[in-house]
């Protein structure tokens, strides 16, 4: 483990601090689902890992099942990333990162938040970025503005408690 691992969580930055929590996985942060077909992400841990990538997808997937017919009907589902407090990540989490966006999910789009980020971070989602391209994947944009971003697609607040199912248990 190295001393970046140590860290402790990074809180929640506006507007997400005063979101109700729906779901949260340490080995990431927090995760809501928003109608029609959005996923909201928001990244507490300041170094990313193959456990962190495999985590936010298996429950990406538990998602997408619970929601098939609302995401399909979406034209794909919308995911909102808050990726402000990732500040380095792990080679091989980068290669698997890549690796999960080549497979085949109803995805419509991302958008990425970042601000503050090193250049290695901002290299590594503008390399996702092109891939996304070159395997025809829904687009990536990126942002700096959180709260920007929720109005542009129209999301607000979750009002109810729990719409994900849980992650498995360990």
């Amino acid at each position: 483990m190295s001393e970046r691992d140590d860290a402790p969580p990074a809180a929640r930055g506006a507007p997400f601090d005063t979101w109700p929590i729906e779901e949260h996985d340490p080995r990431f942060g927090y995760r809501w689902y928003r109608s029609p077909g959005v996923l909201v992400d928001c990244l507490t841990v300041r170094h990313g890992t193959v456990e962190m990538v495999r985590a936010m997808h298996d429950s990406l997937d538990r998602l997408i099942a619970k929601h098939s017919r609302e995401v399909d009907r979406s034209g794909g589902l919308l995911i909102i990333g808050d990726w402000r407090n990732l500040k380095t990540y792990d080679p091989d989490a980068r290669q698997l990162f890549v690796a999960e966006l080549r497979k085949s999910r109803p995805l419509r789009g991302s958008v990425v938040i970042l601000t503050n980020t090193g250049a290695f971070l901002r290299m590594a989602v503008q390399a996702a970025r092109m891939a996304s391209a070159v395997i025809g994947a829904p687009s990536i944009a990126v942002s700096d503005d959180a709260a920007g971003v929720l109005d542009e697609y129209g999301v607000a607040s979750p009002e109810r408690k729990s719409v994900m199912p849980p992650p498995p248990r360990r």
